[in-house]
């Protein structure tokens, strides 16, 4: 075994490792291994429990490692079958993308580890013919164990664990977790072992920490600034073997990509390989940039979150996070993608727009990464929808039904359910019997069908859809939005970013999932929204509050000693702090140019947020006429109307608005206020549009999901979950708590001022929502193009004699509107099969019903104006909306000097709007 080791490179082990042995093997401990990429954690994982199974001799299933990516399954199957081959121990591979041939190979000859995910892990229960070899089972492995502790695909994988080893097994099972970093030990070691007395789970940290090199990369003017940060990323991707950028969203990782490799082949590099790695593109693509980077064939790979974890490409010597990563943990995570062995140095930098916020966010995180100063895992107590789809696994594990008490005094010994009142466990049974999931007999929870088929239509990653965006002048498409995006973010009539151009929201079609945009005429003072795809990575509230004491500091002249890797980048950000608010003075100014009331308040991404839907259900109830639109950003609320010009109005949201806050600790101390306002938000919506997927109460595939059905699950267990999640994952209420007590106690004040324009300039470009300078599109050469491609159909009237082609065609060959067989000038214009048919019975002199010989007379309106107008009747005639009245009408205003492709654009932009209501 030894020799077998060393030859494939395993001459010595870490002390790490060694540690994590005895652990494991010898004292028989839960561990939770912290330790940076690089420094071999996944061997001290499994080579106790590779030994553990050799020398007991332990029978196939005996170990079941599980990572929370498929990329990341394949890379762990490769590395731990060679270590298997050592100790004479098989290796398998299951999960979505398993090939059936493999599949029945693991059921007929099992291996002693099987790797998965946590949603194949729960076939792997409900599957009788392996679950009888899982009565061996002694390990079970969690990688990257800190992302799992805190998404519901997490809860439920540890849930289902213990659940099985209590109730199933009925024994304890050794457990082991994997992560870069880690910060609430406690509550790791809780959810590890299943108990709220972990005494036998310990965590482990690999005491050589790799140190970080991490630079801060501003452009130095801003009319090049999209240049310049590209050039910096190029000139890292040449002067190194491999570099890693990172991107929050996979559109900007698109872009940027792109405008690398433009500037690469401009610079003569045309040779130098880059591409793109995210989780929307295909496996074998994904693959063979894995491999590309791998083997030297990629110098830089562009990528999301996807390259986050532990996959294995080989050597990255520098990473660039392009944007503020917004959370310390995650830059930790990804420049310690450099530097892949231990001992060694993280090199990086974190390239931002020349914004004073992304500066000094940035910095922020730097610090805060360096001194492990992390954020902190948080506990969500009793999720409802893991325990709904937990229960129907259990019914499945045990087809001859399960005691319903003893599975409720199972849960409440397990950390995240002790506080789990036996009503509302009981209300979620009677939910899951009514929905056919279950059934109850004599106290005992069975199984039904119907559960095994929403088992397998159902996980807790809920299905979210994409919308086109589509220009209604040219009609192609200009992108793709996030659902999440669309139904929390947009209204018709709003701007909004995207593909680094202002387009006006003109409909949205959420049956067919298509937003039908314009680019604006004028666009000046307008609020753009810019775009971000899913849910977004948001700043924690100490990260915003210790921004806002830099700014404090600067603004009175000193420069903070913590900092002082970035006096250069202090010394240009200090001479615009000036206006600014801060952590003990929240500026609350507006301009009626603007049309805009700002409130500068530095509470973090989630705190803000509710401060954001606070303030729109105040507004929408006070002053219902204005139809404001509020935003937020970690630094700012941002209130916009263009009833804000009016300065009677203007003034009394001010003063409305100032007033809330001078007494906000009196509102926020009642638990029901907050409660209304997270359930008149968007996000509640959002929120309960998700529980229900994971309860199964609508399937997005298959069901058409409106504003009303989500609304009809608010008093339901639904609702109840979907509250839940509002208040922990998009507000932060006891943060919240503590901004009120400083208002309270007075050392966080509030100052209103007037808004200088370097003011507006830094709140609003944060995050690139930006008020955008007059901007005139012509749409019309683009739209006249379109409608003179068109195709048209003419057909006699007389004969039924047609013929087809582009409007283009007919204008550009003179055509004489007379019928090419009769002769007669009797041709007119053929939207659809069923016009035709009905013409041709016309001809033949078939009897007609109301509605058909309604239609023969429109025909022969459109014949009249065709007949009479030439070109021009045809040009309109063919326009989407315009009948022959519109066209009359259409044809006075272009008398008088009105555009005709201008007329014709407003009609087709009606159309679009309201054909979603048609019957």
């Amino acid at each position: 075994m030894n020799k077998c080791l060393e030859s494939i490179g395993y001459r010595s082990f870490t002390d790490f490792q060694k540690i994590s042995f005895d652990a494991v093997f010898r004292r028989g401990f839960n561990a939770i291994l912290v330790a940076p990429t690089g420094s071999g954690k996944t061997e001290a994982a499994v080579l106790p429990v590779m030994y553990d199974i050799r020398v007991r001799g332990l029978k196939p299933i005996s170990a079941i490692y599980i990572t929370p990516l498929r990329a990341l399954n394949r890379d762990i199957e490769e590395r731990i079958s060679r270590l298997a081959s050592c100790f004479g121990i098989r290796v398998a591979l299951k999960h979505g993308d398993t090939p059936p041939s493999i599949r029945k190979s693991i059921v007929h000859n099992p291996p002693h580890i099987l790797v998965t995910t946590p949603e194949s892990f729960v076939y792997i229960l409900i599957d009788e013919k392996l679950r009888r070899f899982l009565v061996n089972l002694e390990y079970v492995i969690y990688d990257e164990f800190r992302e799992l502790i805190d998404s519901k695909r997490g809860y439920l994988l540890f849930l289902l664990t213990y659940l099985f080893e209590k109730m199933f097994l009925k024994k304890n099972l050794r457990k082991i977790g994997l992560t870069a970093t880690l910060k609430n030990e406690d509550y790791a070691r809780m959810v590890l072992s299943g108990s709220t007395l972990p005494y036998r789970t310990i965590v482990l940290r690999e005491k050589y920490e790799k140190k970080l090199d991490v630079e801060v990369f501003v452009p130095e003017s801003d009319s090049y600034e999209l240049d310049s940060r590209v050039e910096f990323v190029v000139e890292k991707i040449l002067s190194n073997k491999g570099t890693l950028v990172f991107t929050n969203t996979r559109s900007l990782a698109e872009k940027l990509c792109f405008l690398i490799n433009d500037a690469l082949d401009k610079l003569g590099y045309g040779d130098i390989g880059v591409s793109v790695h995210h989780g929307s593109l295909s496996l074998p693509h994904r693959v063979g940039v894995e491999k590309g980077f791998k083997n030297g064939f990629l110098k830089g790979l562009v990528a999301t979150s996807s390259m986050e974890l532990g996959i294995d490409i080989g050597n990255v010597d520098y990473v660039v996070q392009y944007g503020s990563p917004r959370q310390a943990t995650r830059l930790l995570q990804r420049i310690g993608r450099s530097g892949h062995k231990l001992g060694s140095v993280s090199r990086g930098a974190v390239v931002v727009k020349n914004n004073v916020f992304q500066i000094l966010e940035s910095i922020v995180l730097i610090r805060r990464a360096k001194s492990q100063d992390l954020e902190v895992e948080r506990i969500y107590e009793y999720p409802l929808d893991v325990l709904a789809y937990a229960i129907v696994v259990l019914t499945h594990v045990f087809p001859n039904g399960i005691g319903l008490n003893d599975i409720y005094v199972v849960l409440s010994n397990h950390p995240q359910y002790l506080n789990l009142d036996y009503s509302t466990f009981t209300k979620l049974i009677d939910y899951l019997v009514e929905s056919r999931l279950v059934s109850l007999e004599n106290g005992l929870v069975k199984p039904r069908r119907k559960g095994l088929i929403y088992l397998r239509r159902t996980n807790m990653i809920p299905e979210t859809r994409d919308y086109r965006v589509v220009d209604l002048a040219s009609n192609r498409d200009v992108g793709v939005l996030n659902e999440e995006y669309v139904l929390l973010e947009l209204e018709e009539n709003d701007y909004m970013v995207l593909a680094g151009e202002v387009w006006r929201i003109v409909s949205i079609d959420h049956d067919k999932c298509v937003v039908h945009v314009e680019k604006p005429i004028d666009a000046s003072g307008c609020l753009a929204i810019p775009h971000w795809e899913g849910e977004n990575i948001p700043v924690e509230y100490v990260v915003a509050r210790e921004v806002g004491s830099i700014i404090r500091r600067l603004k009175n002249g000193v420069f903070p000693e913590e900092y002082s890797g970035f006096m250069n980048v202090l010394n240009r950000v200090s001479r615009r702090t000036g206006g600014l608010g801060d952590d003990r003075e929240v500026v609350l100014c507006g301009s009626m140019d603007d049309e805009l009331i700002i409130v500068n308040l530095y509470g973090g991404d989630r705190v803000n947020r509710f401060f954001r839907d606070f303030l729109k259900k105040i507004l929408d109830t006070k002053y219902p006429e204005i139809k404001a639109r509020v935003y937020s950003t970690p630094y700012a609320i941002v209130i916009a109307s263009d009833k804000l010009s009016n300065p009677f109005i203007y003034n009394r949201v001010l003063n409305d608005v100032e007033s809330i806050f001078r007494k906000i600790n009196e509102l926020l101390g009642r638990e029901d206020f907050i409660h209304s306002v997270a359930k008149s938000s968007n996000n509640y919506l959002w929120r309960i549009y998700q529980v229900a997927q994971r309860f199964g109460a609508v399937d997005p595939r298959v069901h058409r999901v409106t504003r009303r059905i989500l609304e009809a699950f608010s008093e339901t267990i639904i609702g109840d979950e979907a509250l839940r999640e509002v208040l922990y994952r998009d507000y932060d209420i006891p943060s919240l708590s503590k901004l009120v007590e400083g208002f309270a106690k007075g050392y966080v004040k509030v100052v209103v001022r007037e808004c200088s324009r370097d003011f507006l300039r830094e709140v609003l470009e944060y995050s690139d929502v930006l008020r955008v300078p007059s901007l005139i599109y012509a749409v019309r050469d683009s739209y006249r193009e379109r409608v003179l491609n068109r195709r048209v159909k003419l057909m006699c009237l007389n004969c039924g004699w047609f013929v087809e082609g582009r409007v283009k065609d007919f204008i550009d060959k003179g055509f004489s509107y007379r019928c090419g067989k009769c002769g007669l000038r009797a041709l007119t214009i053929v939207k659809s099969d069923e016009e035709a048919i009905v013409l041709s019975k016309n001809i033949r002199g078939d009897k007609l019903d109301p509605g058909e010989y309604r239609r023969i007379e429109d025909l022969r309106s459109k014949s009249i104006v065709l007949n009479h107008y030439g070109d021009l009747g045809l040009i309109i005639l063919n326009a989407r909306g315009v009948g022959v009245i519109d066209a009359k009408s259409i044809l006075d205003r272009v008398r008088r000097g009105e555009d005709l492709f201008s007329i014709l654009y407003e009609y087709e932009k009606r159309v679009i709007k309201y054909k979603k209501y048609y019957s």
